[in-house]
């Protein structure tokens, strides 16, 4: 089993693209407002994603955790970014996907 941190540093080398690519150029933010967004939102849940999933890592839990994250980082970022809902939402989707297929495929 990975740890906390390299668990951590992996999601963001996959996601951390995703949404540096599309707060720049479907968004219109600036490269390093998008990557701190990018850093923020998957610092606000990968600490709980990981507590809720490091005891039991059935594909139940992970599918209804991602759920919970997916929805989660598209509202904070909803709320930091104030326009493109649609965008944002469809950017969570993408992101998480890529790192739960990638870590999956590691483990």
């Amino acid at each position: 089993m990975v740890s906390q941190l390299t668990a951590f540093a992996l999601t963001l080398v996959v996601e951390l693209p995703w949404y540096v690519s599309v707060l720049v150029f479907l968004v219109g933010l600036r490269w390093w407002v998008a990557l701190a967004l990018g850093i923020a939102v998957n610092a606000c849940t990968h600490q709980l994603l990981w507590r809720v999933l490091a005891p039991h890592p059935t594909l139940p839990h992970t599918l209804l955790a991602e759920i919970v994250v997916v929805v989660a980082e598209a509202a904070l970022l909803a709320v930091a970014v104030r326009r493109d809902l649609a965008v944002l939402a469809l950017l969570s989707v993408g992101a998480n996907a890529s790192s739960l297929l990638i870590g999956m495929l590691l483990t």
